[in-house]
């Protein structure tokens, strides 16, 4: 592949790489160029939530585009890239941003489609569809603060969905005999065995401890430290 590229005359770019979706080896030669500093690093969620972004608006009204894409660009977007600095994102978060992106454009289809405009929408009319709707349009609920900042919008409520509290908990003898396996229990793969002593001991979710790779493990004076 990169033989080819060079033959046609391309120069090898992130964005170059890009209009190869989907080939694996457009993504071995990616992360080979990476590795050697012939391309420079960069977040693949960010930049493949900026692709996702910008075909999935290329796809929506004039009319509803000129109200989603800024919430898009310079709320959801800019939250992703944020949380690319501060602690990493992960396939769920941006799974996550997809669906607020994707949720608040299904709602200005649906008033449109009601003969409303955004500023004509009442708490009955959210109601109704929030009525009508699956379970991922209570992710309205940052579209709407945000039109209600730029006063698009009047103060509408959408309520948070009933909280599934704990109820099957662990006595101290069930939680030392889980540790102690995870410890001690070579039979149990090791990732297994690490990822399970984590929570049991410091309550880390699960999310946090997958992004842990080897080089987050170091070893100072006999010890080891995360």
């Amino acid at each position: 592949m990169l033989r080819d590229l060079l033959i046609w005359g391309y120069s090898v770019t992130h964005e170059l790489l890009d209009t190869f979706p989907g080939r694996q080896a457009a993504v071995h030669l990616r992360q080979l160029l990476v590795h050697v500093a012939v391309l420079p690093e960069r977040d693949e969620h960010v930049a493949g939530m900026e692709r996702w972004l910008q075909n999935y608006l290329a796809t929506v009204a004039t009319q509803r585009r000129s109200i989603l894409q800024p919430y898009a660009q310079w709320v959801v977007l800019r939250r992703v890239r944020h949380q690319a600095s501060a602690r990493g994102n992960t396939t769920s978060t941006i799974k996550y941003a997809r669906t607020q992106v994707s949720v608040a454009h299904a709602f200005l289809e649906w008033i449109e489609g009601q003969g409303l405009s955004l500023a004509d929408v009442r708490q009955p009319h959210l109601d109704q569809w929030l009525a009508a709707g699956a379970s991922t349009q209570c992710n309205l609920r940052d579209f709407l603060r945000w039109a209600r900042r730029c006063r698009l919008i009047s103060d509408l409520h959408v309520p948070w969905r009933p909280d599934g509290e704990p109820s099957n908990f662990l006595d101290e003898d069930e939680h030392l005999a889980l540790l102690h396996r995870c410890v001690h229990d070579s039979g149990l793969p090791l990732d297994v065995r690490s990822a399970g002593a984590l929570t049991l001991l410091y309550g880390m979710p699960v999310t946090r401890i997958a992004q842990l790779v080897h080089q987050d493990i170091q070893v100072r004076e006999g010890n080891a430290y995360i």
